[in-house]
């Protein structure tokens, strides 16, 4: 222990240890925040579910596994007015509330994205297809949709959409 070079490494693997340490931590926290924005990438900040980025990213993965899948695209009605007449603030507050239900609905045979303003997509995975399981779940939706008041000092307002389905791969 008296030697000077003794001394020398011992200090030289500290600081080595240090920086490898450092080193490490810094990765974790870069691969972290990489994930964080990558899913505030593909992610709708308003509705928290995903955007048209997430959606191609998810209907690709569909595709590229050969699945089977129903696309429902739906479109709020008279959305225009609602935020004409009571304020985009109204307005956000639909497009939520109807996120939220539709949301409410789904599981793990589902994917669900806003593409922009009103307009969103559901994608229905199965490879049954089951028309009949969809009916019961639009009808669950449209009633909760019916019953649910969007109520802001004097203003109320439902909540109702349009929607259309195709079928991949029958109809490309």
């Amino acid at each position: 222990y008296q030697y000077t070079e003794f001394w020398g490494l011992v200090f030289a693997g500290l600081i080595i240890s240090l920086i490898i340490g450092y080193i490490i931590q810094n990765n974790c926290m870069l691969t972290k925040m990489k994930s964080e924005l990558e899913g505030m990438v593909r992610t709708d900040a308003l509705t928290g579910i995903l955007n048209r980025k997430g959606l191609f990213h998810e209907v690709e993965r569909l595709i590229r596994l050969d699945k089977k899948f129903m696309l429902y695209y739906l479109d709020l009605d008279s959305f225009k007015h609602i935020n004409d007449s009571y304020g985009h603030n109204m307005g956000d507050i639909a497009l939520k509330e109807f996120s939220r239900i539709i949301d409410k609905y789904t599981d793990g045979s589902h994917i669900f994205a806003r593409i922009s303003g009103d307009e969103f997509v559901l994608v229905h995975v199965d490879d049954s297809l089951s028309e009949e399981n969809m009916k019961n779940f639009w009808q669950a939706v449209a009633k909760e949709l019916s019953e649910t008041v969007i109520a802001d000092n004097s203003n109320k307002i439902t909540i109702s959409f349009s929607k259309g389905v195709a079928k991949y791969p029958l109809e490309g």
